[in-house]
């Protein structure tokens, strides 16, 4: 039986890390990332999404950081009204 931390480890740098990742980031924001993609290229995690306020970007950055992730994050999450939901409302010209 394998310790928990090799476990931790061995799940984090299998294929399942962009869902597991994607996940966390939903769970932490609320579902307030729009158009949410995890991506990984290599020892790289690179998150892209539209946010609502500056807070709902630092909650996305505290999921990844949760993961525990070694190597480098690139959060391009763009903060603004951005796409709107439909259920958002907003002027449909």
């Amino acid at each position: 039986m394998l310790p928990s931390t090799d476990y931790q480890q061995q799940r984090l740098a299998g294929p399942e890390l962009e869902e597991d990742l994607e996940r966390r980031i939903v769970q932490r924001t609320w579902g307030r990332i729009h158009r949410l993609q995890v991506e990984r290229k290599g020892n790289q995690v690179i998150v892209r999404g539209f946010s609502p306020s500056y807070y709902v970007k630092q909650l996305a950055l505290l999921a990844v950081q949760e993961m525990g992730q070694a190597g480098t994050v690139q959060l391009d999450i763009q903060v603004g009204e951005g796409e709107t939901r439909p259920s958002e409302g907003g002027n449909h010209s």
